[in-house]
């Protein structure tokens, strides 16, 4: 008799309990203007210290070669137009941020997905690098070996620049 009790207080305590559907918008709350843009990787990090996350974009994919982005927080909210954009175009993947020179600025590093012939060339992994809120119009570093990459990561970075990345940045293949 007793387990029929705890039986029944165990089923209307998770009766109770279940989880409920999350109420989602069904349309979006912020829309950059960039209706051209093929995203695939972002990432929030407070690149310019201001105390609000900005968003960087890499745009590209295997559909068209294009610029990387920041779309700069203006006290929480994000503009439809980037406030910085790379100077150069690729195919861009997915993106990393971290402090790779140890200055106390958050870095950007960016898969290219293939090289500049499309489908037929690899691609490589390139560095922008954080100067007082900005990043550098063009890459401060470029993998020398070439390999199709989608994502990449941070890994062993520590505290000191190492001129060659190598075991700092990883590709993913």
């Amino acid at each position: 008799m007793k387990k029929i009790y705890f039986l029944i207080i165990v089923l209307i305590f998770f009766s109770s309990t279940a989880p409920a559907q999350i109420p989602f918008n069904t349309s979006p709350v912020w829309t950059s203007s960039d209706n051209g843009a093929y995203s695939t990787g972002c990432a929030w990090v407070d690149l310019n210290k201001d105390g609000w996350l900005d968003l960087v974009t890499a745009d590209g994919n295997d559909m068209s070669r294009q610029k990387l982005s920041v779309y700069f927080s203006n006290n929480g909210t994000l503009p439809t137009v980037p406030g910085w954009q790379s100077t150069d175009i690729d195919y861009h993947g997915k993106l990393t941020v971290g402090d790779v020179n140890g200055d106390g600025w958050s870095d950007v590093a960016v898969s290219v997905y293939i090289g500049p012939a499309g489908f037929g060339s690899r691609g490589k992994v390139k560095l922008y690098l954080n100067s007082n809120g900005t990043l550098s119009s063009i890459p401060a570093w470029i993998s020398s070996d070439t390999v199709y990459t989608f994502s990449c990561a941070f890994g062993g970075c520590g505290r000191r620049w190492r001129p060659r990345f190598s075991s700092c940045l990883r590709g993913e293949l």
